[in-house]
Formats: C-alpha cells, structure tokens, sequence
C-alpha cells in the first residue's frame, strides 16, 4: 500500500495525461511491467481507495492470461506504436473493476504511476481511445467475446474445482451464475 501511495504523489514526468500518441522514433512507450505480487499490501489505512485491492486482481488477470486472450479473441486494424486490443480490453475491464462508471473516468485512472507500472505502458489508453476501440467492434468480435468469457469461466470453474477435496467436489457439481 505504501508503495502504491509513494508512487501516486511521488513527483510524475510533467507530461501531459491527455497525450496518447506515440511520441516518435527512437522512443517507446511500453517498457517492462512490475510484478504486482511482490507489493506489500496492508490495510492500516482507514481511507484506501479502490485501487487498494489492484495486485490481487493483476495476479489474477495474469494467471488466466487475461491480455492474451482478448488479443486472440479481437482483432484490429493499427498503427505502429498503438495499443493492442489486449491492452485495451485489459485496462477497459480494469477500469469497470476499479470502479469507473463512465469511459470518460478512465482520464483519473490513467495518471496513476502503479496501474502504469503494472501495465508497462506510459501513457495508458485515454477515454477517446477506448471510445475508438469499442466503436471498432462488430458482430464478430462481440461473439468471440462471448466465447472468451464462458470459456475461461468454465477453466476457473474446472480449477477450483480440482482445489476441493473429493467429497466438497460432488457438493459443487452445479454453479449459478445471475
């Protein structure tokens, strides 16, 4: 937690968050991201924010390959230096898991240097860029979507499963999902 409050008011490049082009040549802005599992996280702070869970969730999205499966499932048209649609699809469900409401919140999102570290993108994508990305989508992609979903909810499903001893098995042969 500690790490996390150090990095978002420690002091930022002066660049500017609503810059999403790629800066030229010779520069990158992908560089390699920090592993979130190593980040100590404590709860002594009565005022945490929602991005106070975020290495559990990056454990998470990385074990079941989360921005590898979305670049499989989607495809899209870009240029050099452009996000790729499994760093867009990521840091879109992160955003909804973080709490944003609108695409438009992403903007305060973005200015965070852990959820940059932890993406290994500086910038991260902006409102009008997810906007673009979304609006690419047809039928195609909604279905592959579709599929990705249910296909790593039964992975999960099949792992936890496995977790249990043999008699808990039988109990959970059956999930809900409302």
């Amino acid at each position: 937690m500690s790490l996390q409050r150090d990095l978002f008011f420690g002091k930022t490049k002066g660049k500017s968050s609503k810059k999403d082009a790629f800066s030229g040549p010779g520069s990158s802005r992908r560089f390699r991201p920090i592993d979130t599992g190593k980040i100590e996280v404590r709860f002594d702070n009565q005022t945490v924010t929602q991005f106070g869970g975020y290495p559990a969730w990056d454990s998470f999205a990385r074990s079941v390959g989360l921005k590898e499966e979305i670049s499989r499932a989607v495809r899209m048209k870009r240029g050099k230096g452009s996000f790729t649609p499994g760093e867009l699809g990521r840091f879109l469900v992160e955003a909804k898991v973080l709490g944003a409401k609108r695409i438009s919140h992403v903007d305060t999102m973005r200015s965070d240097p852990l959820l940059c570290k932890a993406h290994g993108l500086e910038p991260l994508p902006s409102g009008v860029t997810l906007n673009r990305f979304l609006k690419e989508h047809t039928e195609r992609e909604v279905c592959a979507l579709d599929r990705l979903c249910v296909r790593l909810t039964n992975s999960l499903y099949k792992k936890y499963t496995k977790s249990l001893p043999k008699e808990k098995r039988k109990q959970s042969k059956r999930i809900v999902l409302d």
